[in-house]
């Protein structure tokens, strides 16, 4: 799994707008999102969380495991993102805040209930047609 930091689908105008409170189509620029990278299938995650000193995106694609997929806040604007090449196939996933809190992508097109009483986001990655 690649993760790849230089896609940008969220612009300074969004940014703007954003900080504004005049984004209209918000949901289609935080959360999670089919994308393309240098050829390569991939999903673009992105979360607000002005605050934050850390934020990364877990789910069964790298075990659960906190910290491994770091998103960027590169314009220290609030706005954590990544973009990761994943595979064909359907994710359950959610975004932890300072390694310690576990946060659903309310954004995402499904919530499924897990074993710990939470919700995890789902992100479904198809092949893009060539």
């Amino acid at each position: 799994m690649d993760t790849v930091t230089e896609h940008e689908l969220l612009t300074p105008y969004d940014i703007y707008l954003f900080k504004e409170g005049k984004h209209l189509k918000l949901h289609e620029k935080l959360g999670s999102h089919p994308t393309q990278v240098d050829g390569k299938d991939g999903t673009h995650f992105a979360v607000w969380a002005p605050n934050a000193k850390h934020v990364s995106v877990i789910g069964d694609f790298n075990d659960w495991r906190p910290g491994s997929i770091a998103l960027e806040d590169q314009d220290h604007d609030g706005v954590w993102r990544a973009t990761i090449v994943l595979p064909e196939g359907t994710y359950e996933y959610m975004f932890v805040v300072d390694g310690e809190r576990w946060v659903p992508d309310h954004l995402a097109e499904r919530l499924v209930a897990d074993d710990f009483g939470r919700e995890n986001s789902v992100v479904i990655v198809r092949a893009a047609r060539r």
